[in-house]
């Protein structure tokens, strides 16, 4: 894999060095990196060299002339600028490390088309799906649990909320500004490094677990297509090296739920142990079935159901008229936050199954 050559020009080493060290151990296998104090040196790397992206604060605008049009350029901003940068990309300069270079890789994904194609791996990682035609049972939880529980085994795994008015707050945090809407735009652009922006995309948990934030308008995800997302999930697997990509969706009977039901190697529905949702789990699956002998699809040998705030004095065992195997029984909890939930969860060891 080619790596993305950045060049960093700044008068303050210490800024340099800080953020340089952090490039090295974060991005080490994606960015190759150069740095520059002296403008002069600079000038002279960029006459000899080809650069991807060349980011530079104040006093070094100057080199802009030396770089080549087919390489990113932007202004590393202090704060409030008396010049005018109208025709130069802006960044602010004291944010978040990850942040910050996200936006550069972000930025290069527009004009670089001949690096980073993807690592092409084996393409072994499984697909989950986890849905629910019952609201409020905690599936966006016991689905961040899973992706929890795997990232504990040591499986590289992304949570991928593809909700109407999904969430992560509580759950999920990690720097960066960028959203699914724009993997949605991405996967429709034919001048967009997919690959590239992924990595600006994709944000980590302090946990390990790998997220995109949601969209944050509904009608962003209404445009994502059936293609779109058999193409975004392959190249998750394939070429994104990721073990498990758990995604989180409610139940519903249009083409997309059909889309990724079929491309799961498990589906999860999440249950409590009561009459009236059992019921509506039952014709969850009686759909499901009719729409499988119509499109010809296997889907029900997929399904598992898992009960959460399961309690031993109110429980109701599930109706034998539901032929789907039972993953297992997820506690009560009250008075805790999502995070203490998570780990709750996740100690359960319930999610081993999937592995």
């Amino acid at each position: 894999m080619t790596k993305l050559r950045f060049v960093l020009g700044d008068k303050d080493d210490r800024y340099l060095k800080r953020l340089s060290d952090y490039i090295t151990f974060r991005y080490g296998d994606k960015i190759e990196l150069y740095t520059f104090t002296e403008k002069q040196l600079l000038n002279s790397f960029l006459t000899e060299h080809k650069a991807n992206g060349v980011f530079v604060g104040k006093g070094f605008m100057e080199v802009r002339k030396y770089v080549a049009s087919a390489a990113c350029f932007a202004y590393l901003s202090e704060g409030i600028e008396t010049e005018n940068y109208e025709d130069t990309m802006i960044f602010v300069k004291y944010q978040s490390a990850d942040a910050l270079v996200k936006e550069m890789i972000a930025l290069c994904s527009e004009q670089v088309s001949e690096v980073y194609p993807g690592k092409h791996t084996n393409g072994n990682g499984k697909v989950i799906l986890f849905e629910s035609p019952v609201g409020g049972v905690g599936t966006t939880l016991t689905a961040a649990a899973c992706a929890y529980y795997f990232t504990g085994q040591g499986k590289k795994t992304l949570y991928l909320n593809l909700e109407e008015f999904g969430s992560v707050k509580g759950i999920f945090q990690g720097d960066g500004r960028f959203e699914f809407r724009d993997a949605v735009y991405a996967l429709k652009s034919r001048k967009t490094n997919l690959h590239l922006k992924l990595e600006s995309i994709i944000r980590e948990d302090d946990t390990g677990v790998f997220f995109i934030e949601p969209c944050s308008q509904p009608v962003d995800l209404q445009s994502f297509t059936e293609e779109e997302a058999r193409r975004f999930l392959k190249i998750l697997s394939e070429e994104e090296d990721f073990d498990a990509v758990i995604i989180d969706r409610n139940s519903r009977l249009d083409s997309m739920s059909y889309k990724l039901r079929e491309i799961a190697d498990d589906i999860v529905l999440v249950a409590a142990e009561q009459r009236m949702q059992n019921e509506k789990i039952q014709k969850l699956m009686q759909a499901i079935k009719l729409e499988e002998e119509k499109l010809q699809l296997k889907i029900c040998d997929k399904l598992q159901i898992l009960y959460n705030g399961y309690a031993a004095e109110i429980g109701f065992r599930a109706d034998n008229k539901i032929a789907i195997p039972a993953l297992g029984r997820l506690p009560k909890t009250e008075g805790a936050t999502e995070k203490q939930i998570l780990e709750r969860f996740a100690a359960e060891d319930i999610f081993r199954k999937l592995l």
